[in-house]
């Protein structure tokens, strides 16, 4: 069945697409199902959470109609993946790592 999906849930400073994954099983009553919200790459030099947040969204999917515990998951709630709450960060973070680079890149935000 269709678990996955994605969309733009807004732009960063920079005008970057701030995409949201969600993966849930398909129901009649959405307004049943728990909802859970996991973020990550919100610090620019963080790079580990993003991937292990891209590891579950894996897991998940690849083991729905394998796994009843994900089953049961996914039949349940709806799970919201933000992989990269700060792209223009990372994209300084990774270009410059002499900078130290930690946060986003509005003037108003101080390093």
């Amino acid at each position: 069945p269709e678990l996955v999906t994605v969309d733009s849930i807004g732009s960063s400073y920079l005008g970057k697409d701030i995409h949201a994954m969600k993966i849930t099983t398909q129901s009649s009553n959405k307004n049943d199902k728990g909802k859970v919200l996991i973020t990550s790459g919100v610090h620019a030099r963080e790079y580990a959470p993003p991937e292990l947040v891209m590891r579950y969204a894996t897991k998940l999917a690849e083991s729905y109609d394998i796994d009843a515990e994900i089953n049961w998951i996914l039949e349940h709630t709806e799970i919201h993946l933000v992989f990269y709450v700060n792209p223009d960060g990372r994209d300084v973070a990774e270009k410059n790592p002499e900078l130290y680079w930690r946060k986003n890149v509005n003037p108003g935000s101080k390093q």
